[in-house]
């Protein structure tokens, strides 16, 4: 004879009281939430007088971008130019994309 405990037979049925109980919790949250939403995050704006709207002198949109895009052009226009960078040691600077042919042409 074996001494082997018998294992633990799990129910045939569902536990129907726990599920119904945690579908209820399920839809009490919900309507909650669906409540909770719909509540206003901030007093509404009582009708009256209309805010004041500056007017274009007052706001600048285009300043920042136009001066990053005028670096830009400026940088651009360096990386296209012959120039001396130190003419006494012969050190000159050529266009990026002739510089980037002569290493082509040396790494072959």
């Amino acid at each position: 004879m074996s001494t082997t405990p018998k294992p633990h037979q799990e129910p045939d049925a569902l536990p129907t009281r726990y599920l119904v109980g945690i579908g209820v919790v399920c839809v009490v949250v919900g309507i909650v939430a669906v409540i909770g939403s719909g509540l206003p995050a901030r007093p509404p704006v009582r009708a009256g007088a209309p805010h004041e709207v500056p007017t274009t002198q007052e706001v600048q949109l285009f300043d920042e971008p136009a001066r990053g895009l005028e670096a830009q052009s400026v940088q651009r226009a360096e990386l296209n130019e012959y120039r001396w960078v130190d003419r006494d040691a012969g050190v000159a600077q050529i266009p990026i994309d002739r510089a980037i042919d002569i290493v082509v042409e040396e790494s072959r």
